[in-house]
């Protein structure tokens, strides 16, 4: 399958086919709560982490970028592990064609069923590879971003005066992470969701070279379009709602 618009574009007429326009809703109350609940428990999580370390950005051998790709991805790992449960459901709800469920309910009591409290972390392991290294890349471009503008690009503007300037840099950082760890995306949902398909999998690296084998590198890329596209929107929309609390209570 192509990786780019004409890929995307089959995934939404078998969408449209199978189940209608309530099919791109499928997954969308867990994905609200997903979405809720990582980015309350990452943003408190960074910012505690600023605090931790803050005694580090004296310490002139220490880039403030390496500090700050280390406190988001320690804190995303901890939020990952807290969420994963939910990643898995909303993840089985969204293959197209699957039926297997018909309530959040009973998605959770079949896993748990079916698979004991591990089917709950079924991907863990590229879940973490995706996340921790996203969310480092993407906060640390987007302060990387942020101190060129104020020190080189526009030294007398407050770039947290410009919500849309925000939104721009966070939509920039997000689309550079998302190209960089998409892969293990792919993995994850593959994972995730292999006892719902023929594929027979022995476990991750079995699953990287079955992948290389039947579809190259490019398949390791199947379906970035749609999280590329969600990634700058959140990242965006996201970053601007941040910045816009935390102006009023913490100074830049």
């Amino acid at each position: 399958m192509n990786t780019g618009f004409s890929g995307t574009y089959q995934v939404i007429k078998q969408i449209l086919q199978l189940e209608g326009l309530r099919g791109f809703f499928r997954g969308g109350l867990l994905g609200m709560g997903k979405s809720t609940l990582s980015a309350g428990l990452f943003f408190t999580g960074l910012e505690n982490a600023h605090v931790i370390t803050k005694e580090f950005r004296n310490i002139k051998y220490i880039p403030a970028n390496v500090i700050d790709f280390f406190n988001a991805c320690c804190t995303k790992a901890i939020t990952t592990f807290i969420i994963n449960p939910i990643t898995v459901v909303k993840t089985r709800f969204e293959v197209v064609g699957v039926n297997e469920y018909t309530s959040i309910r009973h998605a959770v009591e079949s896993i748990y069923q079916k698979e004991g409290m591990k089917g709950f972390y079924k991907g863990i392991l590229t879940t973490l590879m995706r996340d921790v290294p996203f969310s480092g890349i993407q906060y640390s471009s987007y302060k990387f971003c942020l101190d060129i503008y104020k020190n080189y690009l526009n030294p007398s503007h407050n770039p947290f005066d410009s919500p849309l300037l925000i939104s721009f840099i966070g939509a920039i950082s997000g689309v550079y992470a998302v190209m960089l760890t998409y892969p293990f995306d792919n993995l994850r949902v593959r994972l995730q969701c292999y006892d719902m398909s023929n594929l027979q999998i022995k476990g991750l690296f079995d699953l990287i070279r079955q992948i290389y084998r039947e579809e190259g590198i490019k398949g390791y890329y199947l379906g970035y379009l749609p999280r590329l596209m969600k990634k700058a929107a959140s990242s965006a929309l996201t970053w601007t709602l941040y910045e816009s609390v935390r102006k009023d209570s913490v100074i830049h």
